[in-house]
């Protein structure tokens, strides 16, 4: 990426899009703290993402940011209820209070039948709305996705799709995608 240099307003929707292998996960991944820039800043509620420590980042992202990826990153020892609980385990809320707001978020979902199932037994669609269950848990000022629905057909593209658009309107969340 050379001479990127944008501004996205507080509860829009930015679609950055490109061919393939022109940087657009690279952006992401520096717009959330993951990968820094070779030069300039980045700067996300007033927060210079690169003046924090690694741990600092971690922690604005756990508390601040939605992400959600093309693939998901699971923990496949747990469950998808536990999955989409982490978040908060990681910002010391009590195993009581994140379990139950991870049923309320994967209720919100429309999987409450599967939240017990491991998320290697669910299908990609099932998946990939775990995985906004998951992101949406910190009602995110901020939701990044990263192709969310690119391995879907378009039944649950257009489910992914609806969801994205209600973390706009419920949260108010800013939305990159």
């Amino acid at each position: 990426l050379h001479n990127v240099n944008f501004t996205v307003k507080r509860g829009s929707f930015t679609i950055i899009y490109g061919p393939s292998g022109s940087g657009k996960s690279t952006l992401l991944n520096v717009l959330t703290g993951l990968e820094p820039p070779t030069t300039g800043s980045v700067v996300v509620d007033g927060q210079h993402l690169y003046t924090m420590d690694a741990d600092e980042r971690a922690g604005f992202r756990a508390r601040r940011m939605g992400m959600v990826y093309q693939t998901n990153y699971w923990v496949n020892s747990l469950t998808a209820i536990e999955n989409v609980a982490l978040p908060l385990f990681l910002t010391g809320r009590s195993y009581q209070e994140a379990m139950g707001e991870a049923k309320a978020s994967i209720s919100r979902v429309g999987l409450d039948k599967y939240a017990e199932y491991r998320p290697n037994l669910l299908s990609g669609g099932q998946q990939q709305r775990i995985s906004m269950a998951r992101a949406s848990i910190i009602s995110p000022m901020l939701l990044i996705a990263d192709e969310p629905t690119g391995n879907l057909d378009a039944k649950n593209g257009d489910m992914i799709m609806e969801l994205v658009q209600s973390f706009k309107s419920d949260f108010g969340s800013t939305i990159i995608l």
